[in-house]
């Protein structure tokens, strides 16, 4: 029996660990499709697909069109773009990858804290802007408006928002930076924060106590909108 295995985010640079399927009785298709008409045309009849895209819409007109389909295997640890719900009802099994880019997404987080902190970026578009990077009298306070206010790092204190893996990652660097770290996770035990040097706050402690805030929590019904103007 000859299996119909699907790629829909696919990208010829990346290794998707294809080679694993060529023992088997497999017919790989790879594509790129980003709408919901689009992966219904290429994936309707796929027994499984694999490379679920973040942004890709999995909605439930997708997932009951898949005719055969018995598993989605995400390449991302969130799967907030896939209706699980509408899966489970189908008998479609929902994967994801745990600890996928761990590491490069903590990375991104202090190389942004850092950039904000030593204010790069405004720096960057005076220097695009032709300004003069030098203190004068007369330009001053316009200097200063792209250059200031600088705070040392080892004074400020991190707040994050979801210590699982990522966000336990993201306290270790800051750490190492010097950082006070605290966080807010009502599913991690404060043991846990303590035995990485990270100090356990309630959410309304976090806001008011944080010079940095990083959002490291899984995108569901419970978080969404959790962090807003007010």
């Amino acid at each position: 029996m000859s299996y119909k295995v699907v790629n829909t985010f696919y990208d010829q640079d990346r290794d998707y660990g294809e080679e694993q399927l060529e023992a088997l009785d497999v017919n790989l298709v790879n594509g790129y499709w980003m709408e919901e008409d689009e992966l219904i045309e290429n994936a309707a009849d796929a027994d499984g697909i694999i490379c679920v895209g973040p942004a890709q819409p999995w909605s439930r007109r997708v997932i009951t069109a898949l005719s055969q389909c018995r598993i989605l295997a995400s390449l991302a640890i969130g799967y907030d773009r896939v209706d699980v719900e509408a899966a489970s009802e189908c008998g479609i099994v929902v994967t994801n990858i745990p600890d996928y880019c761990v590491d490069e997404v903590s990375n991104q987080a202090i190389a942004f804290l850092m950039a904000l902190n030593r204010r790069l970026i405004p720096l960057d578009r005076a220097v695009r802007e032709n300004k003069e990077i030098r203190f004068t009298p007369s330009n001053r306070q316009e200097l200063a408006d792209y250059a200031y206010p600088v705070h040392r790092l080892q004074d400020q204190t991190l707040g994050i928002i979801g210590f699982g893996k990522i966000g336990t990652s993201v306290g270790l660097k800051a750490r190492g930076l010097g950082m006070r770290v605290i966080a807010y996770d009502p599913y991690v035990f404060g043991a846990v924060m303590k035995s990485h040097g990270v100090e356990p706050v309630d959410f309304d402690t976090l806001l008011k106590e944080s010079d940095v805030i990083s959002i490291n929590a899984y995108l569901n019904d419970e978080t969404r909108d959790m962090v807003g103007l007010e």
